[in-house]
């Protein structure tokens, strides 16, 4: 397998690729009945949530597999109170192409994200995701994360747990 780069995203990139892949790397959860917002965003969202903070590229080949974004508090309400806390960074439109996942790639972009955080001097590091996501809760509890708080999204269909990983 040839070598994965992970890159910040540049205006340059498709938007409409890496809306296609985030449809495709959430469709498993939108099976389940998850209607995670990454499942139906459009390319103007898509947008808007890579410009909100600091978005990563996962690419092999040329070809986008996989993107991350990192956001930073801001004087907006997040809509729960870890979010708030200015001491807290969090990620989310966290996704990999099927095809690539369980290769390394999201371990590649996370570890990119959670460097950015702590050289930014956040010590901390958030996530959610769907409470009944149990797959993901373990996998990113392996990467260190412990539930913190609870969150119920209007653009959202379940509940959320929110994550934390000290840095």
């Amino acid at each position: 397998m040839s070598s994965i780069i992970v890159r910040k995203w540049r205006e340059t990139d498709d938007i409409s690729k890496i809306t296609a892949l985030l449809h495709r790397a959430y469709k498993e959860l939108a099976d389940m009945g998850f209607k995670y917002y990454a499942t139906w965003q459009g390319d103007e969202v898509t947008r808007k949530r890579l410009s909100a903070g600091v978005a990563f590229i996962a690419e092999k080949d040329g070809n986008i597999v996989g993107t991350g974004t990192l956001y930073f508090p801001s004087n907006t309400p997040a809509g729960c109170d870890w979010y708030d806390r200015d001491d807290v960074a969090k990620f989310g439109q966290f996704a990999v192409d099927p095809d690539y996942q369980g290769c390394g790639i999201g371990s590649k972009m996370l570890e990119e994200i959670e460097n950015t955080a702590r050289k930014k001097g956040f010590p901390n590091l958030a996530l959610d995701t769907a409470e009944g996501a149990h797959h993901l809760i373990k996998m990113y509890g392996k990467r260190g994360f412990k539930l913190v708080d609870y969150a119920d999204w209007d653009k959202t269909n379940y509940r959320s747990v929110i994550m934390n990983k000290s840095l």
